[in-house]
């Protein structure tokens, strides 16, 4: 038989189709399947059963023909089948089933004019079950063609690669980005359980780790990004941004970075406020020793934030974008932060990216330079001043006390669901409690409040909260009712503060600064007037057509986004860690792959041609990235500003009205819209000095405004903890920093000739001598790996081993975390680098 019919068996028809059957099985065959019109390898797989034809009732000469050289007649006049005719049709049946399970190993796949036999399919309810998937989804309406894509590449991936060694295995992008995603949100352990119990599904750990280094997502510190930024700009068509910086408390600790062959951990340098790039790199383990000697281990990571302002055509608001991110010990001063500031600016400015303001916390050397406070900040210090037991809140004849929310609690009259308070809400220790403050100011507290005249000071006080939320915070407030609400608690602090000024209290130790128990705290107050004039500033300006309405999402206007990349970051601490914190060195580990899932997500949203991946979602978050309000140039150009403004003076006076406050001020002839403001500004500016800002931050002024320092800040203890994921070196994860050198100052004496799971080695590659010092032990040549050389350095130090004293014979000794692994002894010689 002709070797070409047999592998075409498939897509013979016809002529062709009857001339391989009388190869094969003879002429009876072709002659039934003639005269049934069968004519082809699908049809007749179709329909096996050819013989059923010889037992009906036909006169046709060729019926009766076939059927009387083909069967048998019995007496009673049925017909059965010749048993030669019988087995040349299963052996044709059988025959075509073997090349059709043949086609299928060699070529990994059906093809598409090949038809399974239903006895196949029987026997695989699984391939029932994709006929009718792929049957509905080929159904669905056009608009949602690609709602099943990732799913659909999923399953072609997982069927291509399962007949194929692991060496061939492919993956499209878009199995790529989803493996990615999972490895970052779920972990090393979870993506492997996965991988290993779906063969073929997904990529191994080896190229995860190759893409992430491959990514235009590496981080190094005090690196700024300003052309990554670029790009993101670019491709997303954005053009305005929001900047925040903030920072962190950290876990002290040196560690080597070898693809930027520097060391992280210690306090970045700044240059006019400017943090210098790769500072700590040096091939001499003397200058590591300098280093360790005369430098303080970083206590704080300081971040920097850009928020994309969305363009017109936008409904999402966009992810924040890691610009930079170092380590610091809290010696920078106002001026350094104003001139990175300026920095940044420029930087942008010439890439076409127009940043409209700075926001970040309420931290001293942050209120100096600050240009807008975080309103989440501002909204936790307004309720912690509420409950701090220093303050003695007054208004007027009215107190503002946490006893009349404590009695509300308490009171029996009154149930949860009538206030929806707990103790937690009002508890002082409690100092990041956003939600409270959101429960604080319901409508049924402000009900139960007011149905008592003696909390009518804690409802106002209160009330002012609730409109710093509206201002700042809520996202379907009007621009009109933003700028009056920000500026009623303005007119609000200013009447307050300046009847503080004025009142005479009874307290024998009310005099000077003291007055600063009554009111909130200096922070807070020059956040208010710095948020609601920088408010009025960006209304101004969207009105002269110098920036466009989305700009007036101030709610996106925060150091939030530096709150939350701190959150996720920690939260990437493996499942079997204790340890949540993280060393400057695992923060720029962690935030390389969370830019690189912001990546993924952006071009989810963004990006209608790929397999689109869904991301879940929080119930609390489900909303929070929408822009639900967005006002019309024409809707804001008609916003009568000074009107709305006015209005807000009169609101804050009618809210203290009958408290004994504008009976003094109008005594003392300061009551009245400009005399107020003219009054207040005369105080804050006799008041405010000069400051070159070369001094160090504990030379600022106590007293300046003559209120008091914020006494709900939090004191920020160091944690000096070890590393939960060494790439490198065996850790032992209840051992700190200080720890590790302690122990080696008990094995001081201990020798050891081997270097066994320390990264000492006779000979390496030259591609990889940048991270190896070059030292002599035992007057024989070693190269030490870098990080290898930071616990040597710390315990070199401890012991006053001299590197250049050859004939001082003393041992050497490094920290392992592991006491048995301590180094061979005798003194280490430097060799300089060539």
């Amino acid at each position: 038989m002709d070797d070409t019919f047999t592998d075409n068996a498939f897509s013979l028809k016809n002529n062709e189709f009857y001339t391989f059957i009388e190869e094969l099985v003879g002429q009876q065959i072709v002659d039934i399947l003639k005269f049934q019109s069968i004519a082809s390898t699908q049809s007749l797989i179709r329909n096996p059963n050819i013989f059923e034809i010889f037992n009906m009732k036909c006169t046709e000469p060729n019926f009766l023909s076939i059927r009387e050289k083909s069967c048998f007649q019995f007496d009673n006049g049925q017909f059965i089948v010749k048993i030669g005719v019988m087995n040349n049709l299963n052996y044709l049946l059988d025959f075509l089933k073997q090349q059709q399970q043949k086609k299928i190993m060699e070529n990994s796949y059906v093809d598409s004019n090949v038809s399974l036999s239903f006895d196949f399919i029987d026997k695989h309810p699984l391939l029932k079950a994709l006929i009718l998937w792929y049957q509905q989804v080929d159904n669905v309406d056009i608009n949602n063609k690609d709602k099943h894509g990732f799913l659909k590449d999923f399953i072609d991936t997982i069927t291509n690669n399962l007949t194929k060694s692991s060496s061939r295995f492919r993956y499209s992008d878009t199995i790529k980005n989803f493996a990615l995603s999972l490895y970052i949100l779920g972990g090393k352990l979870t993506y492997e359980f996965i991988r290993l119990n779906l063969p073929g599904s997904l990529p191994s750990l080896t190229m995860l780790n190759t893409l992430i280094s491959n990514s235009n997502s590496k981080i190094s510190e005090a690196e700024f990004r300003f052309d990554q930024l670029q790009q993101h700009f670019d491709d997303l068509n954005f053009q305005y941004a929001f900047g925040s910086e903030d920072a962190t408390s950290i876990i002290k600790k040196i560690k080597y970075d070898s693809t930027t062959n520097t060391f992280n951990g210690f306090p970045t340098p700044l240059d006019r406020g400017v943090p210098i790039k790769e500072y700590y790199q040096t091939d001499s383990f003397d200058k590591l020793k300098l280093w360790f000697n005369s430098n303080d281990k970083s206590s704080l990571l300081n971040v920097h934030m850009i928020q994309p302002v969305q363009s017109t055509n936008q409904s999402i608001i966009p992810s924040p974008f890691l610009l930079s991110a170092y380590g610091i010990d809290n010696t920078a001063t106002a001026n350094d932060i104003l001139q990175r500031w300026w920095y940044i600016f420029n930087q942008c400015l010439q890439r076409n990216i127009r940043i409209i303001g700075f926001s970040t916390d309420a931290d001293a050397k942050y209120v100096r330079a600050m240009r807008l406070m975080n309103a989440t900040h501002l909204v936790t210090k307004w309720r912690n001043r509420l409950l701090s037991s220093t303050a003695e809140l007054r208004l007027g004849n009215q107190s503002i006390s946490i006893t009349h929310l404590h009695d509300i609690i308490e009171n029996e009259t009154y149930t949860k669901l009538d206030h929806g308070l707990t103790k937690s809400d009002i508890n002082p220790k409690d100092l990041q409690n956003f939600s409270s403050c959101l429960k604080l100011t319901s409508t049924d507290v402000f009900k139960i409040l007011n149905d008592n005249i003696s909390t009518r000071g804690t409802l106002i006080y209160l009330q002012m909260l609730k409109m710093i939320v509206v201002a700042y915070i809520e996202k379907k407030t009007t621009i009109a009712e933003r700028l009056r609400s920000a500026w009623c608690v303005v007119f609000f602090c200013r009447i307050w503060l300046t009847w503080t000024k004025f009142k005479t209290f009874n307290s024998t130790q009310t005099t000077g600064k003291n007055k600063s128990r009554y009111f909130i705290t200096r922070p807070a107050y020059l956040s208010v007037e710095i948020n609601a004039h920088n408010l009025l500033y960006l209304i101004l300006l969207v009105q002269q057509k110098q920036l466009p309405p989305q700009v007036l999402h101030i709610h996106t206007f925060s150091s939030q986004a530096c709150e939350s990349i701190f959150r996720n970051t920690r939260a990437l601490s493996g499942i079997y860690s204790t340890i949540v914190n993280f060393t400057v060195h695992d923060f720029l580990r962690r935030a390389q792959r969370l830019s690189l899932l912001n990546d993924i997500k952006c071009k989810q949203l963004n990006d209608e041609s790929i397999n689109n991946l869904v991301f879940p979602v929080h119930c609390k978050h489900r909303h929070d990235r929408q822009s639900l309000f967005t006002q019309s140039q024409s809707d804001i150009d008609q916003i009568d500003i000074e009107q709305v403004i006015t209005d807000a003076y009169h609101e804050a006076i009618d809210m203290l009205d009958g408290l004994e406050i504008l009976n003094l001020l109008k005594d003392k002839r300061v009551l009245g819209l400009n005399l107020l403001s003219e009054y207040v500004f005369k105080q804050l500016n006799s008041n405010s000095k000069m400051h070159d800002y070369s001094s160090q931050l504990t030379n600022i002024d106590d007293e300046e405004f003559e209120l008091a320092d914020d006494d709900d800040d939090e004191t920020t203890n160091d944690l000096n903890m070890d590393d939960d994921n060494n790439d490198d070196f065996p850790s032992n994860d209840d051992y700190s920093d200080e720890d590790e050198q302690d122990d080696a100052r008990n094995l001081i004496d201990t020798r050891k000739e081997d270097f066994v799971g320390m990264k000492v080695l006779n000979t390496i590659q030259s591609h990889i001598e940048h991270s190896y010092f070059k030292v002599k032990i035992n007057d024989d040549t070693k190269y030490m790996h870098k990080q290898t050389g930071c616990w040597s350095a710390a315990v070199l130090l401890s012991s006053s081993l001299s590197p250049s004293t050859t004939n001082n014979q003393q041992p050497l000794t490094t920290s392992d975390n592991v006491l048995q692994k301590i180094a061979s002894p005798n003194s280490i010689l430097i060799i300089p680098p060539s």
